[in-house]
């Protein structure tokens, strides 16, 4: 829509300020909103605001009558001409529905998140490094913690709670996310061992591991483009394992699926050797082989995605739709304990190892060795 100032000819814009007058202009802040319409992402809103009298287009500006529109202050100063050349495109600006919750700006952001957690003056460096803070890790996963901690009580300081929160999450995801990558390299190793049994160590060269109008179709697939084949049709891999490294984990776990099921009219599954294995060394229930491949898929989803942990319900925590202390964590060791593993042991000794690689990159980065510092201490002591 084009529109024209009683005392400025040139065309003003929609929703992107043409050329800022000390009559009527348009701007965020206050006064009405006129009409909007919907758009994906929100709304374009027009909101007519009134400048002070004798201010320039700058000052205006300046004291945040564009404060939530980066694009106000690129086009203040445009020239007529710059901005009557664009009347074949009228610029329109996306606004978010909440607007006030989400501020643009860094330190904006920061004395939100801070005013939340009960902070209403904090210091320019506590701001600064608040702003780096959400800047790094996302402004709703800290906002999302800093609610979190201004609803509990006794916290004596809160945004060193909430950077805790943050820290300890990413901690949490870490270890999900070795499990999950334990999950998949062993369902492809005893996927080998149950179909070499029957079909020797060439089995993936043969259509046994899925449905045959499934394995078909996988040569068009478009989910699978890194599979390598034959001319006669048959996966161009010299091991199984190596060919389950290049397909997708939805297709991977169909196999084990496939390899857990019976087949029609049949008394036995297809793959004589389990998978899968309960607590006392037998197959385990396939409809529990089902879940734990379902649960699995789920959460590689979220990781692969880098999704954080939410604060639900009570400061419960979620991962997507997954509680975490009650079923995502449960459900990923019970599938590796039915893939057998031991996992104190496992946790044990790859703690020791990722202690040691943490290390290196503190050391990498310009730190000191926490052993030796706290070695150190110790003797000074």
């Amino acid at each position: 829509m084009w529109l024209r100032s009683a005392t400025h000819p040139e065309p003003l814009f929609g929703t992107v300020l043409g050329r800022l007058n000390t009559g009527s202009y348009w701007s965020p802040p206050q006064c009405y909103r006129g009409p909007s319409s919907r758009v994906a992402g929100g709304y374009h809103q027009r909101r007519k605001v009134k400048g002070p009298a004798g201010k320039s287009d700058e000052a205006c500006v300046e004291r945040g009558y564009g404060r939530w529109f980066p694009c106000l202050r690129a086009t203040a100063s445009a020239s007529p001409e710059v901005l009557s050349s664009r009347k074949d495109t009228e610029i329109a600006m996306t606004v978010n529905t909440t607007v006030p919750d989400r501020p643009i700006r860094e330190d904006e952001r920061a004395h939100l998140v801070l005013s939340v957690l009960g902070l209403k003056a904090p210091n320019g460096e506590l701001v600064r490094r608040a702003g780096t803070f959400i800047a790094v890790n996302g402004f709703d996963q800290v906002m999302g913690a800093a609610r979190h901690t201004a609803s509990l009580s006794g916290i004596d300081r809160p945004w060193s709670y909430t950077c805790d929160a943050i820290n300890t999450n990413t901690a949490r995801l870490a270890y999900l996310f070795t499990m999950v990558h334990w999950a998949e390299v062993s369902l492809r190793s005893e996927l080998d061992l149950a179909w070499a049994l029957q079909y020797g160590q060439a089995w993936h060269e043969q259509p046994i591991y899925l449905d045959p109008g499934q394995i078909a179709a996988l040569r068009n697939d478009p989910t699978q483009k890194k599979i390598r084949w034959t001319r006669t049709g048959a996966p161009d891999y010299e091991s199984p394992e190596r060919f389950m490294a290049d397909i997708s984990l939805g297709l991977l776990t169909d196999m084990v699926r496939w390899a857990s099921g019976t087949p029609e009219g049949g008394t036995a599954p297809r793959a004589i050797r389990p998978v899968l294995w309960d607590a006392d060394g037998n197959r385990l229930q396939f409809q529990s082989v089902v879940s734990s491949m379902n649960l699995l898929v789920r959460i590689r989803n979220e990781m692969a995605h880098n999704r954080p942990l939410e604060h639900r319900e009570r400061g419960r925590l979620w991962l997507g739709r997954d509680a975490y202390a009650s079923k995502v964590i449960p459900g990923t060791e019970d599938l590796l304990r039915s893939l057998r593993f031991d996992l104190r042991k496992a946790n044990e000794r790859f703690w020791q190892k990722q202690a040691a690689v943490l290390i290196e990159a503190i050391v990498r980065n310009g730190g000191s060795d926490p052993r030796v510092v706290k070695t150190a201490a110790s003797a000074a002591g």
